[in-house]
């Protein structure tokens, strides 16, 4: 009888330490699931945009041109014009050289474009351009063959980009490793190398003339590839 008595003290005594440690353990693998998802869901938005940003920045490629058939009144299209070379000019990098022309417009006040090599030796101050319009803008030279594309740089929408995708980076690297107190700094170190990768890679390839599946795939496959390489780093230490 006293032994019953004995190993129902037992019994009653040991419950309550091995369910808090249950409890913790699955209060942190609930805390580490609920910051992938996270993670993974802004890295989702931010890519998002980046696309929405890329089809903004190439959307004269497909657009109507003013005046045709196909032009909806009071929506985007392309507007061609003649365009002077009214002067050619080399500037010689530390890493490459640049050629550029000065071009006249037919409406509006010209500007300095870059141009490819070839480009630049087959024309002559005085040469006739086309000039693809959009938005107001020049978005395209082109010259017996020659294609000069002049893409309106995204600058906020790639910074925008970049702290949303950066943010899911940070938040994925802390669902998978967990987040340790002696490493506070660790998160902040990492979002500023994700913010600064990003925005650079934005600015790459939000302007791609290649298929979407490329201009998404090689970000994201990069985006997965840091993560982990932080990740293992955040294991690490």
């Amino acid at each position: 009888m006293n032994a019953r008595i004995e190993d129902a003290r037992i019994e009653d005594a040991r419950p309550p330490g091995r369910s808090r440690r249950v409890a913790g353990l699955a209060a942190r693998v609930l805390a580490r699931t609920l910051l992938l998802a996270a993670g993974l869901a802004v890295a989702a938005v931010g890519f998002g945009w980046f696309v929405d940003a890329h089809r903004e920045t190439v959307a004269y490629l497909s657009a109507p041109a003013c005046g045709s058939p196909a032009a909806v009144p009071g929506a985007p299209c392309t507007a061609h014009e003649t365009g002077t070379v009214r002067a050619k000019r080399i500037v010689n990098g530390n890493d490459d050289t640049e050629y550029e022309l000065t071009v006249a417009r037919e409406t509006v006040t010209g500007g300095f474009f870059d141009v490819g090599a070839a480009f630049y030796e087959d024309v002559a101050v005085g040469t006739y351009v086309d000039l693809t319009v959009w938005n107001g803008r020049v978005a395209e030279l082109s010259y017996h063959g020659h294609r000069a594309r002049n893409p309106d740089t995204p600058w906020l929408a790639s910074f925008q980009v970049a702290l949303v995708v950066a943010a899911g980076a940070t938040l994925t690297v802390y669902g998978v490793g967990g987040l340790r107190r002696d490493t506070w700094k660790f998160p902040l170190i990492a979002y500023g190398f994700f913010v600064l990768a990003a925005f650079f890679g934005s600015l790459i390839f939000v302007g791609a003339q290649w298929p979407l599946a490329l201009v998404l795939g090689i970000p994201v496959a990069c985006w997965l590839l840091l993560t982990a390489m932080v990740t293992g780093a955040n294991l690490a230490g």
